[in-house]
C-alpha cells in the first residue's frame, strides 16, 4: 500500500520586491535594479534546444506573471502544469531556483529560462548580437575561446536500463 503524504512550501519569508523596471539602474525604493549580466546567447545554450523552445513558447504566451526585482536578482511565477515560484540571480543562469520537479532536484527547467527571456525582454537586451569580426591572431581568439568554454558543461550519460 502507498502512502501519500502533503508537502507544504515553508513559510514564506519576507522579500523585498520592487516592480521590475526598464534596467537603466535607477532607483527603484532601496535596491538598484541592475541589468542582467546573462545574455540571450547564456539563455539559448543553457540547456537543450528543446528546454529553450520550451521556455520560449512560455514567455511568448504570457506564462510569466509577476515579474519583480529582488536585491540579488528576479523573481515571478510561471504558469506550466501549475504555477511555480521562480528566482533567478542577476550574476548567472546557474544561479536559480524553480519549484517545479526538476527545479527541486537541481536542475535547470525551462521555467527558470522563461523568467530569464521577460528578464532580457524588460531590460531591452532580446536583440541578437551584431555578427562579429572572425579575430585576427590566435592571442585575440584565446580569451574568445576561454569564455565559450566556461559555459561548456560536462556530459553524463543516461542511466542504463
Amino acid at each position: 500500500m502507498v502512502t501519500f503524504i502533503s508537502l507544504e512550501w515553508p513559510a514564506r519569508v519576507p522579500v523585498e520586491r520592487h516592480r521590475l523596471a526598464p534596467c537603466s539602474n535607477q532607483r527603484l525604493g532601496k535596491p538598484t535594479v541592475q541589468t542582467p549580466k546573462f545574455t540571450l546567447d547564456d539563455v539559448k545554450y543553457a540547456d537543450s534546444a528543446a528546454t529553450y523552445r520550451r521556455a520560449r513558447d512560455l514567455y511568448r504566451t504570457g506564462k510569466v506573471k509577476e515579474l519583480s526585482a529582488t536585491p540579488r536578482g528576479y523573481r515571478a511565477v510561471v504558469q506550466g502544469t501549475h504555477p511555480y515560484q521562480v528566482i533567478l540571480s542577476q550574476r548567472s543562469i546557474d544561479q536559480c531556483d524553480c519549484a517545479c520537479y526538476l527545479g527541486e532536484h537541481g536542475r535547470l527547467c525551462k521555467h527558470v529560462l522563461a523568467l530569464a527571456l521577460a528578464v532580457l525582454h524588460a531590460c531591452g537586451k532580446t536583440t541578437e548580437p551584431q555578427a562579429q569580426q572572425p579575430p585576427a591572431s590566435l592571442a585575440e581568439a584565446k580569451p574568445i575561446v576561454t569564455a565559450a568554454m566556461r559555459k561548456l558543461r560536462r556530459y553524463t550519460e543516461p542511466p542504463s536500463p
